[in-house]
C-alpha cells in the first residue's frame, strides 16, 4: 500500500511536470519545502511502522503482540542497517542473517528490561509501542560491541565474566593516562555500574561495561572542569 501511493504521487508530479515545463525548475517557497519535508516524513514513518509490524507478526511466536524473552532474543538475531529510498530518506530495513551470532542471555535481558520500561508498564515484554526502541538499542550496542569485547577481555584476566575491583581499577588507570584512580573513585563507579543492567553480582560485566566508562568519562570531565581529584 505504502508503495502503490508512492508511485501515485510520483506519477501526479510527473503529469504536473507535463502541463508546466516550469513546474520542475521553479525555486520552492519556504513553505512548500517544509510540507514536502513534512511528506517525505511521514512516508519514512509509514514505511517504519509497516516494518516494525512484520517484524512483531513475524517473532510473535505465540501471536499475543509482545515478544518475550525467547523471542526476543531470535529477533536480535537479524542484521541491521540503513538503506536509502527512492527518495533517499534514510528508513529502518532489517534482513535475517542465517547462522547469525546468537546475544547472549544477559544481553537480551538487558534490551528486554530496558525497552519495557519505556511504555512504563512493566510485563516483562516488549510490545509494539516498545520494538522500535528495542531494535535501535541493540544497533547502537552491537556497533560499539567488539571494541569493548577486546577492551573487556583484556582486563578479565581470570576470566569470571566481570570486571572485580582491582581489575577496574586497573582500566580506569590506563584511560587516566596512568594515573591510578583512588579507592573511593572506583568503588564510586563500581557502585553506580554495578547492577545498571541485572541484578548487582559484585563487578562489571560485559553489558555494564559501556555504562562504567561512561560514568568515568562524566567524572573526570568535571573533575578536570573542577581542577582536582585524581584525573590527568
Amino acid at each position: 500500500l505504502v508503495k502503490n501511493m508512492a508511485a501515485a504521487a510520483a506519477a501526479l508530479h510527473a503529469k504536473r511536470r507535463q502541463q508546466n515545463p516550469n513546474f520542475a525548475i521553479s525555486r520552492p517557497s519556504a513553505a512548500r519545502r517544509a510540507a514536502h519535508k513534512s511528506q517525505q516524513d511521514f512516508w519514512e514513518r509509514l514505511q517504519k511502522d509497516a516494518t516494525l509490524r512484520r517484524l512483531m507478526a513475524k517473532y510473535d511466536v505465540t501471536k499475543d503482540n509482545k515478544l518475550d524473552k525467547v523471542e526476543l532474543g531470535n529477533l536480535l538475531q537479524v542484521r541491521m542497517k540503513n538503506d536509502l529510498t527512492d527518495h533517499h530518506v534514510k528508513i529502518l530495513v532489517l534482513k535475517d542473517l542465517s547462522g547469525g551470532e546468537k546475544p547472549t542471555n544477559e544481553e537480551v535481558e538487558w534490551i528486554l528490561l530496558t525497552a519495557d520500561r519505556t511504555d512504563k508498564k512493566i510485563d516483562n515484554a516488549v510490545g509494539l509501542e516498545e520494538i522500535e526502541y528495542a531494535v535501535d538499542l541493540w544497533k547502537s550496542y552491537i556497533s560499539v560491541k567488539p571494541e569493548f569485547d577486546r577492551m573487556f577481555n583484556e582486563y578479565d584476566k581470570d576470566h569470571s565474566g566481570q570486571l572485580d575491583f582491582d581489575q577496574l581499577k586497573n582500566l580506569l588507570k590506563d584511560l587516566n593516562s596512568g594515573i591510578e584512580p583512588t579507592e573511593e573513585e572506583v568503588k564510586m563507579v563500581m557502585d553506580m555500574a554495578d547492577g545498571a543492567v541485572l541484578k548487582k553480582s559484585g563487578g562489571i560485566t560485559r553489558t555494564e561495561l559501556q555504562g562504567a566508562i561512561a560514568i568515568w568519562y562524566s567524572y573526570t570531565e568535571d573533575s578536570k572542569k573542577k581542577g582536582c581529584c585524581t584525573v590527568s
